[in-house]
């Protein structure tokens, strides 16, 4: 039968490569999930020398975390934070929600535990 119609073709004799801008992907045509592999060049790395160490630059950041504070295990930071964080929650409970209702009281004192809260 495939000498009388030479353009019928074997779903599992074609190798299908589907080039696409994050993932390669690459199968039979039968196959109905393909390898898929990311779609990138990778080359070894030349050793690194003095310029080539100035040129590299630092790791972005993200522009908020400019403002926060560092993380410190010092036990004066935590007290302020925490004493912050107190003022804060006697100032929310004494105000509004948008929908008109009075906000519950945080009775937690740590700050690691308002972010629980925040969560509710």
């Amino acid at each position: 039968m495939l000498d009388e119609a030479p353009w019928l073709v074997r779903l599992t004799e074609v190798v299908v490569i589907h080039p696409g801008s994050r993932n390669l992907r690459i199968g039979l045509a039968s196959d109905p999930a393909p390898r898929t592999l990311p779609h990138c060049v990778a080359r070894r790395r030349r050793r690194q020398t003095e310029t080539a160490a100035q040129k590299t630059s630092p790791p972005r950041v993200p522009a908020s975390y400019q403002y926060l504070p560092p993380v410190s295990t010092n036990n004066g930071i935590l007290a302020m934070i925490d004493e912050k964080a107190k003022q804060l929650s006697g100032l929310l409970s004494n105000c509004l929600t948008s929908l008109g209702v009075q906000r519950y009281a945080v009775e937690q004192t740590r700050a690691i535990q308002v972010g629980t809260v925040n969560l509710q």
